[in-house]
């Protein structure tokens, strides 16, 4: 989702947003009380591992009725190892399947897949290959479906794509950073690419990869909680003298956590990964989504625990209104003021900007306008700290309806989304949602007063 799509909204609505109004009306407080069911929102929660293409279509399908918002979707080019250019039909089975994704309202993270042996004997897909597959994925799928795609996995090297198993362990850190700039050319320039380990962000960084791509760079850890180190998720391969500790790397990797996405699955079933530890090492590390299905056992026994619901509505930013002020009513043409205090109950904030509006509607649902606020969602860390932020506006010179509602929109930040309920930010509160339009309602019944 690109980043700049706010000179695109001012083209769209009518923006009418200002530092000092006058004849402001008198505006009244709201209160608002916590939801704690579990909600589905864009790009956190729950994810399902498959492999990308028709066969798995159904079970995208699905997802949302499971209340999975992630298809985490596997493209398997075992077939392809040794061929420079992918056949169409491979394109359009990818594309056929994020349509489905987008059809079904959720989002997807990708990782490209070359072989899933442990045991690995035949050559590897040369990263020249592999370049050609990045530069011809980048016009035939990355663009074209940017509003669906969550972030994309480094895979390619070794078994699963991890660059852990032999050989695909053996490539030097100039191969690693030429494979993630190629990752990265071939993405929109927001987009997030995830690595196996935070070592392999370290290098990456180290061996001169841009400051802004670095900073783009998350992590997927496929053995959350499996042993001290994670099955050497925080540690580094191949071994050398100068690998920071595995706390260094922890502590870099729960910190990173407030700027990347972070995600992944368990890999054994043990006392470590019990409720009370994935609870704490999932906000520690600033969880945005997990497998629900690997560990095969993991689903269950967090159900067993009483945990697993937690779980799923905590993953990633769960935004919560603490108050509003809203005016007790408008005139026409007139100045008025909103003013929003919320707080973000959730393990992690959001990492793909999108705009946040005030919108109006009149008494019969209609949309009158709406108002960017110029409000910053990724900056909404986890935790008990509230954040507030105040505009004044002015109301239509015309306003033919008894009253308006006010409410507090977060679209996709695609434009072409906008009209997406699903995609747009749904608030943990009571009585607040109104999911045909994907508003927060503030205040649903502000008088209108005559001139």
């Amino acid at each position: 989702m690109l980043n700049n799509n706010y000179a695109r909204a001012v083209r769209v609505c009518v923006l009418v947003l200002f530092s000092s109004v006058s004849g402001l009306v008198q505006a009244g407080v709201v209160g608002f009380s916590p939801d704690d069911s579990l909600i589905l929102n864009p790009e956190r929660g729950l994810a399902k591992l498959m492999e990308v293409g028709d066969d798995s279509i159904e079970e995208v399908a699905q997802l949302r009725d499971d209340n999975h918002t992630i298809a985490w979707g596997v493209i398997r080019l075992d077939a392809y190892r040794h061929t420079d250019v992918l056949p169409a039909s491979k394109i359009n089975e990818i594309n056929r399947w994020l349509n489905a994704v987008r059809e079904n309202r959720v989002k997807a993270v990708l990782r490209i897949v070359y072989h899933q042996s442990e045991r690995f004997s035949s050559p590897e897909a040369s990263i020249a290959v592999q370049e050609d597959h990045l530069s011809q994925f980048e016009s035939a799928v990355f663009r074209p479906n940017n509003d669906v795609i969550f972030a994309l996995q480094a895979g390619g090297f070794g078994a699963y794509g991890e660059w852990y198993y032999a050989p695909g362990k053996h490539i030097s850190a100039a191969a690693r950073k030429r494979l993630l700039d190629s990752m990265f050319d071939a993405l929109p320039g927001d987009a997030f690419v995830m690595v196996r380990t935070p070592w392999y962000k370290q290098e990456y960084e180290s061996a001169g990869g841009s400051d802004d791509r670095v900073y783009r760079t998350g992590y997927y850890n496929d053995c959350f909680l499996s042993s001290a180190d994670d099955t050497g998720t925080f540690a580094c391969y191949p071994w050398n003298e100068s690998c920071p500790s595995v706390s260094s790397l922890q502590s870099f990797s729960a910190t990173d956590s407030a700027i990347v996405p972070v995600g992944g699955e368990t890999c054994n079933d043990s006392h470590l990964n019990d409720c009370a530890a994935t609870m704490q090492g999932m906000e520690y590390y600033g969880y945005s989504f997990v497998n629900s299905l690997w560990f095969s056992t993991m689903r269950s026994k967090w159900e067993s625990q009483g945990c697993f619901e937690q779980i799923a509505s905590r993953l990633g930013y769960r935004y919560e209104l603490v108050s509003a002020t809203v005016p007790d009513n408008i005139r026409a043409g007139e100045g008025f003021t909103v003013s929003v205090t919320l707080k973000n109950t959730g393990w992690a904030p959001m990492y793909h900007s999108r705009p946040v509006y005030i919108r109006m509607l009149d008494a019969q649902g209609n949309e009158l306008l709406y108002y960017w606020t110029g409000a910053e969602p990724r900056n909404w860390y986890a935790g008990q700290q509230e954040y507030t932020f105040s505009n004044s506006f002015k109301a239509p010179t015309i306003l033919d309806t008894s009253s308006v509602s006010l409410s507090l929109w977060m679209p996709d930040s695609e434009p072409a989304n906008y009209g997406i309920a699903e995609y747009a930010v749904r608030f943990a509160n009571d009585g607040v949602w109104d999911a045909g339009n994907g508003n927060n309602v503030l205040k649903q019944y502000v008088p209108v007063l005559s001139k």
